[in-house]
């Protein structure tokens, strides 16, 4: 029966009573309950869809609450986080209240990005969350779930970054020095998203090492005539990046430079030289050399006290240093601008075997490429350093002032003050012959003079 409150309940306003009914509240799955409003503190429904069976619960007012006696667990709490590559595996224990339900699952929430991992356990663990960004600061928070809902947040763990090994180097370029190669490289795209704290550089073969902040890096104790390769790896907190490729290979030697970008071997002393002087400095003009007419042999005509013959000639004649200075300005006649060649080393080039003398090309590339002149704080391929009788080029290069021969008055002009290296280069005007030219204050690597002169040769590897 329903009616007034009886002597049983004096406090209600409406009993129920009955042996053999009971009382039926509205029933409604979770959606249709949460579109209730307003929510009014009092109301009573039956969710069909809570917990496992379904439950019977009230509104307080803002929320509703199980009338049953089970309820969401207590928060669990993290303890600690190990980074990784785009992850971070968060440890935790579980709550110390299950709220009476056995606990189903953890799931753990990075901020920022909001990004989940979970496992289905009824006790502590790890959970492992992925597609993080490498190099991002994340926090996390973890919450259990049981039959009835989901528990609070843990309190906010202390910030982590995940982070991988460096990308590779790029772009090794190798220098070849005196027992040591200057190694140039370009630093990774990605550092893992830890910083770079260094890197190595390794030979092969030797597995020579250097190891520096930056670039370039110097490895020494190489073995000078032999040919090397470098490879280069970056360092961070996580550990080694795979090797870069390969570099040129460069061979090691007491004199060396760079030549449009590639390191080259060249002869520690002009032509002409003996002994074993100090290949980079002047040593009082002990390693000048001797001064050759462009396209002529080792035959005694370059000995600079060499016996003089008037020109021009039809064919050389030994150790005659022969004198015109009228046309066809050439110390032969016909010209023949074959008897040295850009493209391949000819019978008449005097350098030893797998030497040359060098192009145009290569003195350019030696400066800054081309015929272009200036002074020499303008170089960019090394630097020119004028030391009172000659220039030290990049650190393992001398070339002296060694002057030149004149084939007007067969003096010497220039010795100590100037420089006047032959290439193998013939003009564009086919009449004259392109070479190195240098004073203290300028470097010109495309002039070009008459081939009678008698001038410097230095050997460059073939």
């Amino acid at each position: 029966t329903v009616g007034a409150s009886s002597a049983t309940a004096t406090s209600a306003v409406l009993e129920a009573n009955s042996i053999t009914q009971g009382f039926l509240p509205p029933r409604m799955t979770q959606n249709q309950r949460d579109l209730i409003s307003p929510k009014v503190a009092g109301l009573m429904i039956y969710c069909t869809d809570c917990v496992t069976n379904g439950e019977p619960q009230y509104c307080n007012g803002s929320a509703w609450v199980s009338m049953s006696r089970y309820s969401v667990p207590s928060a669990p709490a993290i303890t600690s986080l190990t980074a990784g590559n785009g992850q971070v595996v968060v440890s935790f224990t579980a709550p110390a209240d299950n709220g009476d339900a056995t606990i189903t699952k953890y799931t753990a929430t990075s901020s920022p990005g909001g990004f989940t991992g979970n496992v289905s356990q009824s006790g502590g663990g790890n959970i492992t969350v992925s597609n993080l960004t490498n190099g991002t600061a994340y926090t996390f928070t973890v919450i259990a779930t049981n039959s009835v809902g989901n528990s609070a947040a843990s309190v906010a763990s202390a910030a982590v970054t995940p982070a991988t090994v460096p990308g590779a180097p790029t772009n090794p370029i190798a220098t070849a020095g005196n027992a040591q190669a200057s190694v140039a490289f370009t630093a990774p795209v990605s550092n893992g998203g830890s910083a770079i704290t260094g890197y190595t550089v390794t030979s092969s073969p030797g597995g020579f090492t250097a190891t520096g902040v930056s670039s370039p890096l110097t490895v020494t104790s190489l073995a000078n005539g032999t040919s090397y390769t470098f490879t280069v790896i970056a360092t961070n907190a996580v550990g080694n990046s795979v090797a870069s490729a390969a570099s040129n290979a460069v061979t090691t030697s007491a004199c060396s430079a760079n030549v449009g970008g590639t390191s080259k071997l060249f002869m520690c002393y002009n032509l002409g030289v003996t002994g074993t002087q100090d290949p980079l400095t002047y040593q009082s003009g002990n390693n000048n050399g001797t001064l050759y007419q462009w396209g002529r042999q080792t035959d005694g005509h370059e000995v600079r006290t060499s016996s003089t013959q008037a020109g021009p000639v039809d064919a050389a004649v030994a150790g005659k240093f022969i004198t015109i200075y009228m046309s066809p300005w050439d110390w032969i006649s016909p010209q023949n601008n074959t008897l040295w060649l850009d493209g391949s080393k000819t019978a008449n080039d005097p350098c030893p075997t797998g030497f040359r003398v060098p192009t145009q090309a290569q003195w350019g590339g030696l400066f800054r490429d081309g015929k272009t002149t200036g002074a020499p704080g303008t170089a960019t391929r090394n630097t020119w350093t004028w030391t009172g009788n000659g220039y030290t080029v990049g650190a393992n290069l001398y070339l002296p002032a060694a002057g030149s021969r004149y084939p007007n008055n067969n003096t010497l002009q220039g010795v100590g003050s100037s420089g006047y290296y032959w290439s193998s280069t013939v003009d564009v005007n086919d009449v004259t012959s392109d070479f190195l030219y240098f004073n203290n204050g300028n470097v010109e690597p495309g002039f070009f003079r008459f081939r009678s002169y008698g001038h410097s040769v230095r050997c460059i590897s073939e």
